[in-house]
């Protein structure tokens, strides 16, 4: 009599139980425990609406940690839905590749924090392959800018910089970016980013976010859009980011930077 076949990948689900008030930095339910690990593959990431607050960004800063494992830095800013008046949008789901040992019998801790105090509910999805092992292990910085009423088409220097942790160098593979912003009526929001390393030659490395637009009611669910990179990152180096917008609507910038080490 044979076994059943065991599948290769596996999957878990950290989600809020409730809906509410999360502009405070709290934990996603209360550590989610791995019978068998391996090494994680991608994650994905919901941010669903309770209260479609009028000109107010969903989304925020999710922070994963395990407690039998060095995992930190390895945050990631979600995507971010805003409205104007009476619309709405479609909830798309974030999916980010990453190589991270996920060691069995650990547990993962979420922690989420929103930008704003509206009732944001968070789901994050872990899938990782069943009894792989990796000497790459992938770390995630993220960071955010104030908000500017830019000037149209003129550059913004060094509105962020990312610290490299001291030990923790490595290979830059990917730079994620999206513009938190109040809709106007005939106003286009999002940035050209422009990105620096004080320690490597990056010289030129640009790219650009995605924007909402609209005309009396607008909306939309911003993604993080991405830079593919393959730069070198040395330990205690700092990352700075330029931005430029297309028009002069206020807003300001969230990434993170994914490396290899």
């Amino acid at each position: 009599m044979s076994a059943k076949p065991s599948a290769r990948m596996s999957s878990i689900a950290i989600a809020h139980t409730a809906l509410a008030d999360h502009s405070a930095r709290a934990e996603v339910g209360s550590g989610t425990k791995i019978p068998i690990g391996g090494v994680i593959d991608y994650l994905e990431f919901q941010v669903n609406i309770g209260a479609h607050d009028t000109d107010v960004p969903t989304g925020g800063l999710v922070e994963l940690e395990n407690d039998s494992i060095d995992w930190k830095p390895f945050q990631f800013y979600t995507q971010k839905g805003e409205l104007l008046t009476t619309t709405g949008y479609v909830q798309k789901v974030m999916r980010v590749p990453v190589r991270k040992t996920l060691p069995s019998g650990s547990t993962i801790h979420v922690y989420y924090t929103a930008h704003n105090a509206a009732t944001d509910a968070l789901i994050v999805i872990v899938h990782w392959i069943v009894g792989a092992s990796t000497s790459v292990q992938t770390f995630s910085i993220a960071g955010a800018d104030t908000a500017l009423t830019p000037t149209a088409f003129a550059w913004n220097t060094a509105v962020i910089t990312l610290s490299i942790p001291a030990t923790k160098g490595g290979k830059a593979v990917l730079f994620q970016m999206v513009t938190l912003d109040s809709p106007e009526t005939a106003v286009t929001s999002g940035y050209v980013v422009r990105l620096h390393n004080d320690s490597a030659n990056w010289e030129p490395t640009y790219g650009v976010t995605e924007g909402i637009t609209g005309k009396t009611t607008a909306a939309g669910c911003q993604m993080p859009h991405s830079i593919i990179l393959d730069h070198p990152l040395p330990s205690s180096s700092e990352v700075t980011i330029d931005v430029m917008a297309p028009d002069n609507q206020a807003q300001f910038l969230v990434c993170q930077l994914l490396w290899e080490s």
